[in-house]
This record gives C-alpha cells, structure tokens and sequence, in this order.
C-alpha cells in the first residue's frame, strides 16, 4: 500500500497539525478549569464541614 498517496497523506497532515495543536491545547485548558472547579468544590465541601 506504499507509494505515492503517503506522500500525499503526509503533506495534507501538515497544515492541520497546527490545527491538532490548538485543539490539544484548548482541551488542557478546559481539563484543567474543570479538574479546578471540582477541587473547589471539594475543598468548599471540606472546609464547610470543618
């Protein structure tokens, strides 16, 4: 199956690797908002039982 469609294959990947970055980076950001919130809340939680 190798020839030259992996080289297309490989040129067309490059443009949307800034893409795959972006959306990467965008998904850290909302995992780690969400991963703050919820520590949050647990540590409201916490506190308000202390």
């Amino acid at each position: 199956m190798s020839g030259p469609d992996d080289h297309q294959s490989g040129r067309d990947r490059e443009p949307r690797r800034g893409q795959d970055r972006r959306r990467r980076a965008y998904g850290l950001i909302w995992q780690t908002a969400a991963e703050n919130a919820l520590i949050r809340a647990f540590v409201e939680a916490v506190t308000e039982r202390l």
